[in-house]
């Protein structure tokens, strides 16, 4: 996916561009995103137009902050939650869980796969 099929891919961030609370470059941590007003409407309103272009694209939600986000959406009627891989973990090094995290959410997320592909 990374390599060859890289054009099967698009990324992206809730927060596309530089974000700064009280001088120093916001981690996603403090506030947290879905309890700041404002950097949740920013995302929100972001995340709405991306996903709108990609209207057929499974979307790999990776983290916590992230599916928060479009569970969000979810719940208002603006996305279609099958076309969500819920449960995949942060790949980040600092999320010792990871691994476990990816095994107790395989099964589910091998299913979604299979049906996204299927019907998509």
């Amino acid at each position: 996916m990374f390599q060859e099929q890289q054009t099967n891919l698009h990324t992206t961030s809730l927060l596309r561009f530089p974000v700064f609370i009280e001088k120093k470059n916001y981690s996603g941590a403090h506030p947290k995103l879905l309890s700041d007003p404002s950097l949740r409407e920013c995302a929100l309103l972001s995340l709405e137009q991306e996903l709108g272009i990609l209207s057929q694209a499974l979307i790999i939600p990776l983290g916590k902050t992230v599916e928060g986000m479009l569970r969000l959406l979810v719940s208002e009627g603006k996305l279609d939650d099958q076309r969500c891989l819920w449960g995949f973990p942060h790949p980040s090094g600092a999320n010792g869980h990871r691994f476990k995290q990816f095994a107790s959410h395989q099964e589910d997320m091998t299913k979604t796969l299979q049906d996204h592909l299927w019907n998509g």
